[in-house]
């Protein structure tokens, strides 16, 4: 366990101190040929 807290620290330091994590949520979920979630303005010019 000492080993892996010195490389924790050590990458924090180093390569992740600039390190983010951002959770979101799926706001809708389409495809080319799955389209229920398309936005009604866009649906409206595929027709």
């Amino acid at each position: 366990m000492t080993q892996h807290r010195g490389a924790q620290s050590r990458g924090r330091a180093g390569l992740f101190r600039g390190y983010r994590l951002r959770v979101a949520a799926v706001c809708r979920d389409y495809g080319l040929t799955d389209r229920d979630q398309v936005p009604e303005d866009t649906r409206d010019k595929e027709r």
